[in-house]
């Protein structure tokens, strides 16, 4: 068994695919199993993936018949057999002591998360997400999971080694976008130590046709579930105070009524007329309970009182854009 599993979902992606087998096969930690998880590529990725295996005993290739990134996720970790596990992006790309400097800390604290920072790659300039001092700290669940929701700490699961049988309990929602950020929070709640490694190891590659950059009403409507379902574990949660909670759920409904802004501000926004609705049923029900800020508040009562003026603004200022 290796110390750990990589699992790395790929899809249309062989143009940055050797980039990010080269970076993983040349980690200073060597003993690992890569897992790669094809999903209906139709680029040549599907044959690559192939020949990627062919080279190195440590590659494992799943070829799976939907293109869902959460699926990918989820099959990867149900074949994964070492007792940490890892993600990456297939057009990303890692620092060669990056599993080395997780997975001995893990060890070390026996932790249940250990995690890093990361760097935006933008056309070959690098730029990092926060500063940082390459220290190691220690931190509480509560606080992790508090780090993630303020964005202070990010909810993608590619900075991040995690001890497999937190899966046992919890896998990314599938079929829908920005499963991570629906999900990894619940992971860090339910852990008993995490570990920070305050140092850059991760290079998240920008390019505009990726999953992430490809804005569509659907993709905003996932975006604002995995945040809403955020008001009801915080309101859950024995980590939080009952004053920490309040703030926390205060931000979280700025949050979901920017989502549904943004949502009416995408081309094609009526046609996905039941999710337009469920936002707003959703959004009533948890404002009428809530101090809102001025502007939020203003929002509340269009979408609660004006919403056919509010819906026809929307569709007009799209057509002015145009």
């Amino acid at each position: 068994m290796s110390l750990i599993s990589v699992v790395i979902p790929v899809h249309n992606t062989a143009k940055y695919l050797r980039k990010c087998i080269d970076s993983v096969l040349s980690q200073t930690l060597h003993d690992m199993e890569v897992i790669l998880v094809e999903n209906c590529s139709t680029d040549g990725s599907y044959q690559l993936c192939d020949e990627l295996a062919a080279t190195d005993s440590r590659i494992r290739v799943l070829h799976i018949e939907i293109a869902d990134l959460a699926t990918a996720r989820n099959r990867g970790v149900a074949a994964a057999t070492s007792e940490y596990v890892g993600f990456i992006d297939s057009d990303d790309y890692i620092a060669p002591g990056m599993y080395e400097a997780l997975y001995e800390n893990a060890r070390k604290y026996d932790a249940d998360l250990c995690f890093c920072n990361f760097s935006y790659d933008r056309e070959g300039q690098i730029i990092p997400y926060s500063e940082e001092t390459g220290e190691v700290h220690v931190m509480a669940p509560k606080d992790v999971v508090a780090a993630i929701l303020s964005e202070k700490v990010s909810s993608c699961t590619w900075t991040k080694l995690f001890r497999r049988t937190m899966f046992d309990r919890w896998s990314f929602p599938e079929g829908r976008f920005y499963e991570d950020h629906a999900v990894i929070y619940r992971i860090a709640g339910d852990c008993r130590t995490c570990v920070h490694v305050d140092r850059s190891y991760y290079y998240y590659f920008q390019r505009a046709d990726s999953i992430c950059h490809t804005g569509t009403p659907i993709k905003k409507y996932h975006f604002f579930l995995a945040d809403y379902d955020r008001i009801d574990y915080i309101s859950k949660s024995p980590l939080f105070t009952e004053q920490e909670k309040d703030a926390m759920i205060a931000r979280q409904v700025e949050i979901c009524l920017w989502h549904m802004r943004s949502f009416m501000k995408i081309p094609g926004f009526a046609a996905c007329r039941m999710e337009m609705y469920e936002m707003r049923d959703k959004l009533l029900q948890i404002c009428r309970s809530r101090k809102l800020s001025f502007r939020d508040r203003k929002s509340y009562l269009e979408i609660r009182y004006l919403w056919t003026e509010y819906l026809l603004r929307h569709i007009v200022a799209l057509r002015m854009h145009r």
